[in-house]
C-alpha cells in the first residue's frame, strides 16, 4: 500500500464542500458566528444595580446567573422577576455545549 495521499486528494479535490461532511462543517461555522454574537453581547456584562433602569435586551448578573431584560425595567426591579427578566444562563450553557 502506498502512503502517498496525493492521488486520492486529487480525486476528491473540490468535492468535499458538496458532501454531508461539508454541510456539517458549514453549520458548525455558522454556530461559531452565532456564539461570537453572544460573546459580543456579554462584553461589559455587569452585576445588577437596583438604582439603574434597564432597557429591553440589556443583560445583568445576579448570583452567578445571567438575566436579560424582556422589556424596559424600572429601578428596584431585580431578577428573577419573570415579568421583566429572562434567565439566559441556561441558553448560554446550551450554546456552549453545542460549540464543544
Amino acid at each position: 500500500a502506498s502512503s502517498d495521499a496525493g492521488p486520492i486528494l486529487e480525486m476528491i479535490a473540490g468535492q468535499i464542500g458538496e458532501t454531508e461532511l461539508g454541510q456539517n462543517l458549514l453549520e458548525k461555522i455558522e454556530l461559531i458566528e452565532q456564539l461570537q454574537d453572544q460573546i459580543n453581547a456579554l462584553d461589559g456584562l455587569k452585576a445588577y444595580d437596583p438604582n439603574h433602569a434597564y432597557e429591553k435586551g440589556q443583560m445583568v448578573v445576579v448570583d452567578g446567573r445571567i438575566y436579560q431584560a424582556e422589556r424596559a425595567v424600572p429601578v428596584s426591579t431585580p431578577p428573577p422577576n419573570s415579568a421583566y427578566w429572562e434567565d439566559v444562563g441556561n441558553l448560554l450553557e446550551t450554546a456552549n455545549g453545542l460549540a464543544a
